[in-house]
């Protein structure tokens, strides 16, 4: 036996005679989108999960799913995302009935509009794009950044579906601060996933490098700052062997001649009797 969500909110809409025509299911889809959309604004409320199904004359059903990057209750957006699906849907010998569902509601409050919108500056809306392309193409390949609790660089992000309720009503105030407080510790704009190995040559083995080899070109390094220390995360070592165990890293800023910017690391200390020889590597690059 399947338990079947119940919807938070809904909007129906039955026919004296039966919907047979695209004509008629798309005009039923705008006035149950409208009905619905009222009364989310009513409750000062917005949904990220959409669903709308037809009852068939033969006591069958058709249904479609979207979802929403953040809140919604914008009518013409869910008539855009949903009529996309209705190419779908089998009408059978009729529609008798049709329901749309409301999920995941949250909160939504207005928003001032931007006073040069009439003079065709209007700022595009991103997060109705991502619906679309994450509706269209699968909620799984259309992703967003979002933090992860690692101090590690290539842990410190990971990848989460557009449509996942993670992060998905951060306002723009605390992306902003987000990025500041990242601005701060001066990170390159541009990570290697993974880092690359590169050679250098420095003038004490624990000093900045002289010169760095990347990609089979050379590059004399003219500044030097550093180093920062990250340590590994002890407790994802906890089940390793000791050779196994990830190794210190020291991180140094690299400008070389031409003015590029490079973020380059020694993986383990020359110090650590214990450990291998430690290698360098690029973990991102300034323009």
């Amino acid at each position: 036996m399947t338990l079947v969500e119940p919807p938070e909110t809904s909007a129906r809409l039955a026919f004296a005679e039966p919907l047979v025509t695209d004509a008629g299911i798309c005009a039923a889809l705008g006035h149950l989108a409208h009905d619905l959309g009222a009364k989310l604004a009513e409750a000062g409320l917005g949904a990220r999960r959409f669903t709308l199904v037809l009852y068939r004359s033969d006591g069958t059903f058709a249904e479609a799913r979207i979802g929403t990057s953040t809140a919604c209750r914008d009518p013409a957006h869910i008539v855009r995302l949903l009529g996309e699906k209705l190419a779908s849907l089998d009408a059978g010998l009729g529609i008798d009935v049709a329901e749309m569902e409301a999920h995941e509601t949250a909160p939504l409050v207005a928003t001032q509009a931007d006073l040069s919108a009439g003079q065709g500056s209007a700022t595009p809306d991103i997060a109705a794009l991502i619906d679309r392309l994450a509706n269209r193409l699968g909620p799984r390949r259309i992703v967003r950044l979002a933090n992860a609790p690692s101090h590690i660089p290539e842990r410190a992000t990971a990848s989460r579906s557009a449509l996942t309720t993670e992060q998905a009503n951060v306002t723009w105030k605390e992306a902003t601060e987000t990025a500041g407080k990242r601005s701060e510790l001066n990170r390159p704009p541009l990570l290697l996933a993974p880092p690359e190995s590169v050679t250098v040559v420095a003038e004490i083995p624990d000093g900045a490098p002289v010169r760095l080899v990347w990609r089979r070109v050379a590059r004399r390094i003219v500044r030097a700052e550093g180093p920062e220390r990250i340590a590994p995360e002890w407790w994802r070592a906890l089940a390793l062997s000791e050779d196994q165990r990830p190794a210190t890293r020291d991180y140094y800023r690299l400008e070389d001649a031409t003015g590029a910017g490079y973020w380059v690391f020694r993986d383990g200390l020359w110090s650590d009797e214990r450990a291998a020889e430690p290698r360098w590597f690029l973990q991102g690059v300034w323009a």
